[in-house]
């Protein structure tokens, strides 16, 4: 179904105060895992609108084998300690998810707003009408709605949809059609996180 073969990784965390204040404290961190062989630029950064006690760092790689080998080599305590300085309270509480999406994710993440989803199957032969659910909500959106399989859990799916705002979104969903396609897909599905977060990206500088 996807024609976009990069991996996408999420990673979620608790925020210092410093990364609440300016998310581009995270960039150094950022900087350092741009220059492993398999990361993508931009890297997305933020907090989330409805908790900025939460954030997120999204980034593409060439599989999920490049980035393991960055999680298992020198560089990973670099950005780590990175990281921990400004950006995340504690590594142990950071939750790190991966998926190839259904195609590129940047006009999503480079909206305004930006909704996550996670979401979970409420039995695995539902599969396919909530995929069918996703496709059809893609293809209400264009290409600002983005889905994949968690390569954590393949019971598990996250999705990305650029908004002008939150309140387009909520007014967007409110609407009978759009209601019913979501009212069917939370039959299905349990809704597992459902957030908004506005997004900065930076590129490799070195």
């Amino acid at each position: 179904m996807s024609q976009w073969n990069f991996v996408t990784e999420l990673l979620m965390f608790d925020t210092l105060e410093a990364f609440r204040r300016d998310p581009s404290v995270c960039e150094p961190g950022c900087q350092l895992v741009m220059t492993a062989d398999g990361s993508h630029e931009p890297h997305y950064y933020g907090k989330r609108i409805e908790d900025a006690g939460k954030g997120n760092i999204i980034c593409d790689w060439d599989s999920y084998e490049a980035h393991e080998e960055v999680l298992n080599g020198p560089l990973f305590p670099k950005v780590r300690d990175a990281l921990l300085k400004e950006t995340v309270v504690s590594w142990e509480t950071t939750e790190t998810l991966h998926a190839i999406l259904s195609g590129s994710p940047k006009v999503a993440l480079e909206h305004p707003v930006t909704a996550v989803t996670l979401l979970t199957l409420k039995a695995p032969e539902n599969r396919n009408a909530v995929v069918d659910i996703l496709t059809k909500i893609s293809e209400r959106t264009g290409n600002r709605h983005v889905f994949g399989v968690i390569h954590e859990d393949d019971q598990k799916y996250m999705t990305f949809c650029g908004w002008e705002s939150v309140e387009a979104h909520l007014e967007a969903i409110s609407k009978p059609e759009a209601a019913a396609i979501l009212e069917k897909l939370w039959s299905l599905a349990h809704k597992d996180q459902n957030f908004h977060t506005h997004l900065f990206y930076v590129y490799r500088t070195t």
